[in-house]
């Protein structure tokens, strides 16, 4: 996979096998995400992850490497931050890292223009106000993301969010078809911490 902006393949191939999603969060491989080259929604919150607690300090970079956003992050492996909080602009292109952990590569991060956003946003808002149980819902989202992802992949790429939706809520994993699960996450490009 390239790393420049709209050079992702159609079908993506994983760059692990993917795991059977597992009950119990501990017993999943930590994925760092956002992932490679992602876009953000506005308004709606991004989960970062890395995979150890090692580093102090998240930081945001805009293309000039200009420090934008800063949060000590000591002892955790996790931050939920909306993109209005880090200070987003669209059509800026961001990077971040952890300050005492190797470097990420990819961490490449951008937000959607208004427009496109509206389009999503107006997506999945459709597929909840469907009259279906929860966990279809959450399937239909996920792979809703990933289609807009492959076809509109110079402008956006959700994976991540499907990713998320289908990993995060355990309470929901016992309604989601794990067979449909497996499927739409083998589609998805992700990097294991090992």
């Amino acid at each position: 996979m390239s790393t420049a902006w709209g050079h992702r393949p159609l079908l993506k191939t994983p760059a692990v096998k993917s795991d059977a999603v597992a009950r119990n969060a501990s017993e999943r491989k930590m994925v760092l995400q956002p992932g490679i080259e992602t876009t953000v929604i506005p308004g709606l919150p991004v989960k970062f992850t890395w995979c150890n607690d090692k580093g102090s300090t998240f930081t945001l970079k805009d293309s000039k490497s200009q420090k934008i956003f800063e949060k000590d992050v000591t002892r955790r492996l996790e931050l939920f931050v909306t993109p209005e909080e880090l200070g987003l602009k669209y059509p800026e292109n961001y990077t971040w890292e952890i300050t005492g952990i190797e470097k990420i590569k990819g961490n490449v991060i951008k937000i959607l223009s208004p427009d496109q956003a509206a389009i999503i946003k107006k997506g999945l808002n459709k597929i909840e106000a469907e009259k279906l149980a929860t966990g279809e819902k959450t399937l239909k989202k996920a792979a809703y993301l990933q289609f807009v992802s492959d076809i509109f992949p110079d402008d956006m790429n959700l994976d991540w969010l499907s990713y998320q939706l289908l990993t995060d809520d355990a309470e929901k994993q016992d309604t989601l078809d794990q067979q449909a699960v497996e499927l739409l996450k083998s589609n998805i490009q992700y990097t294991t911490c090992e």
